[in-house]
């Protein structure tokens, strides 16, 4: 019979996208995407880009109705579940930070997808 404590942890892939635009359509500064990298880097032990161009997409805009459209760079970095909540909380800085109303990403491990909203970050 095998031990249940020495069973591998779980490892959640997650994917998120990052903007290449501030909302008036202006390129953020390269600086941005390397801060990224290095705060996944940091805080999460890696990343990947899920390609080597950046991902186009649409949606609609719940506000004017109107539908808008991007390009982001789709990352891709595997986390334990116990990490979910340290990664939407960055998410939700990063976004605020960025000006954006929020960011998405999607847990691949029953395929759970979660909208993370942009909010201050919490005062200490």
């Amino acid at each position: 019979m095998s031990d249940p404590s020495k069973a591998k942890a779980q490892i959640l892939v997650v994917q998120f996208l990052v903007p290449i635009y501030d909302r008036k359509g202006k390129p953020y500064p390269r600086s941005v995407q390397k801060g990224v990298r290095r705060d996944l880097e940091d805080r999460f032990d890696g990343w990947s880009l899920a390609a080597d161009r950046p991902l186009t997409g649409a949606w609609r805009n719940p506000g004017s109705g109107q539908v808008e459209y991007d390009d982001s760079w789709r990352y891709e970095i595997g986390i334990a579940p116990s990490r979910l909540a340290d990664l939407d909380a960055y998410l939700a800085q990063l976004a605020h930070r960025l000006g954006q109303k929020a960011l998405w990403r999607v847990a691949y491990a029953g395929g759970e997808g979660k909208v993370i909203p942009a909010r201050a970050p919490a005062k200490r």
